[in-house]
């Protein structure tokens, strides 16, 4: 029962690297090809046991799959695409909730947009907003 752990191992590396490699074609490719190690040790185990014993049926079912579905499963979420915070870096996708100054504090990278937005709302006010502006006293008849 020893060797078991390997394929826990197996799969928390599967994992790992369908998470690591997500949204890239090497992740999918990852996620594809993991099943293909536990066939081939599936068919190694089973030729050993015809050879020495005879082949317990559960272990024809139960194995192939349950290790199938568990990598195969971890692959898939693995390799899915993460959710970004409604306020992210467009750089390094750092979570800028609350971030007033405009500047990515992860990674440095100004947030144009950010700023434009910020820069909008606080020169928009109640007493400015009820002056009349340039385009407004000219459209207005006199």
């Amino acid at each position: 029962m020893r060797g078991v752990i390997f394929f826990v191992i197996y799969a928390a590396a599967v994992w790992s690297g369908a998470y690591i490699l997500r949204r890239r074609p090497m992740g999918f490719v990852l996620a594809a090809l993991s099943p293909v190690p536990v066939a081939l040790f599936t068919w190694l185990l089973l030729r050993w046991l015809r050879e020495t014993q005879t082949t317990p049926t559960h272990v024809l079912v139960v194995f192939p799959i349950a290790y199938g579905l568990v990598i195969t499963a971890g692959a898939w979420i693995g390799a899915s695409a993460r959710r970004l915070p409604r306020v992210a870096c467009a750089v390094c996708s750092y979570d800028l909730e609350g971030n007033v100054s405009g500047v990515c504090p992860e990674c440095g990278a100004v947030q144009a947009a950010r700023r434009a937005r910020a820069r909008e709302s606080t020169m928009e006010s109640p007493s400015t907003s009820a002056a009349p502006t340039p385009a407004t006293s000219a459209a207005s008849p006199q």
